[in-house]
């Protein structure tokens, strides 16, 4: 009678261990992003700035304020399909395949990060660098992270940056 092997030893527990604890961070994620609230700042139009008319109600020249100076309200039916496509083909390739966290470009980047010890490309989509402008945060070096300090704070990049970010 032939007897089955089942697997014994801390490897196999470890594997387990950690695809388990894998897949809960997995979940933890998913939750927190369908859960986390949407800025205030994505439902307000932008502040206005000066629009000089003419006598007839004609605009001659808008001074938009300094905080938003590129920011105008087009309305989606105003935009070329050229322009859309172009700026999904250079911004978020992947626009339309996932639900606005592209963990595949997130994962590249970060692998990019480690294999060059520097920035080589981002894997933000453009909802992501829509909220970061909707709710601008400080900008923070790579290097002053303590997970990130050792192997990066050997690049001079890093070294001068180390009193502050740019």
């Amino acid at each position: 009678m032939r007897r089955i092997l089942k697997p014994r030893g801390w490897p196999w527990r470890w594997a387990a261990a950690g695809l388990f604890l894998l897949a809960a961070l997995a979940l933890a994620a998913w939750l927190a992003l369908r859960l986390a609230p949407l800025p205030r700042a994505l439902f307000e139009p932008p502040p206005p700035g000066l629009a000089l008319v003419d006598r007839h109600g004609l605009s001659l020249r808008e001074v938009p304020q300094q905080t938003n100076r590129f920011a105008q309200p087009v309305s989606l039916g105003a935009l070329p399909a050229a322009f859309i496509q172009a700026t999904l083909a250079a911004e978020d390739k992947r626009f339309w395949q996932h639900p606005g966290v592209d963990w595949r470009a997130s994962a590249r980047a970060s692998l990019d990060l480690v294999r060059h010890r520097r920035i080589v490309s981002g894997g933000s989509t453009i909802t992501q660098q829509l909220i970061k402008l909707a709710q601008p945060r400080p900008r923070r070096c790579a290097c002053s992270h303590p997970c990130l300090a050792g192997p990066i704070s050997s690049t001079p990049t890093c070294r001068t940056q180390a009193a502050g970010c740019p």
